[in-house]
């Protein structure tokens, strides 16, 4: 799809006591998805009980997997990187209150277009103007992929969720690219913090950051020692959660030959 889709499931419990009044259960509602972080909210309404808890699935899983797509406890649905097989899905809210009363609806996972240019532009804080830039980037006339570099701490902020409300806003219009650990601040990390990091930003952004970036710059002489094994760990965290990744390199002009 090339918009967000928001579906509705309607599905609850009754109290035994309320067995006479009829609940609303709506399924096969269907929607569909791309690859690689394209996401759909979904909602259920409870009825007839106090107790409006759900748990979500897919495919009969709670929360889903990597192969067929993860959703949050808020009913956030995000498509695995890959088309599964078979291609549609079912996502249920399934009552905590009673089991046996519960919601689906199908999600179709399409291929995205056969294409290897991504149209997009950086911003360098997504939380500075957050509405602005959302504004910006919904007046293109395709959808675009925001890239957004994430500070590193200092101080002990900026943490990954300070960055999530204005992620969340920007992936219902663009496609994110995320930058966990910019050229200039690889030299700052530790191999192992740079696996906190990481997990920390894919555990808290995971579902509105369709592509990793794992390093820029990376050949530059100033990313310190390591960088290939700190390039390597943020692959390996991205591949596990189902994620695209990207890896930028440094270019630059080699100087003229001097002319007599």
């Amino acid at each position: 799809m090339e918009a967000l889709h928001t579906t509705t499931i309607s599905s609850c419990a009754h109290a035994a006591a309320s067995s006479s009044s009829s609940d609303r259960c709506v399924g096969d509602t269907r929607c569909s998805q791309r690859p690689g972080g394209r996401h759909a909210d979904f909602h259920c309404d409870c009825y007839q009980h106090y107790n409006k808890a759900v748990i979500w699935q897919v495919n009969g899983v709670a929360g889903g997997n990597n192969r067929v797509g993860v959703i949050s406890t808020a009913g956030v649905y995000s498509a695995p990187s890959t088309v599964p097989s078979p291609a549609t899905v079912t996502v249920t809210a399934v009552s905590v209150a009673d089991p046996t009363r519960s919601g689906s609806a199908q999600v179709t996972i399409t291929a995205p277009p056969s294409t290897s240019w991504l149209w997009g532009i950086t911003t360098d804080d997504a939380t500075v103007q957050s509405a602005s830039q959302v504004s910006a980037i919904a007046a293109f006339s395709r959808r675009m992929t925001i890239r957004t570099v994430f500070d590193p701490p200092v101080g002990g902020s900026p943490a990954a969720t300070d960055y999530l409300s204005s992620v969340q806003a920007l992936s219902a219009k663009a496609d994110v690219m995320g930058l966990p650990v910019d050229s200039s601040a690889m030299s700052q990390f530790t191999t192992a913090a740079i696996g906190t990091r990481i997990a920390e930003y894919i555990s808290t952004l995971g579902q509105y950051v369709r592509i990793w970036e794992i390093g820029n710059e990376v050949n530059g002489n100033w990313l310190g020692q390591d960088v290939i094994t700190k390039v390597e760990i943020m692959y390996d965290a991205a591949k596990a959660a189902g994620k695209l990744t990207a890896l930028t390199l440094y270019y630059e002009n080699p100087p003229r030959p001097a002319t007599r």
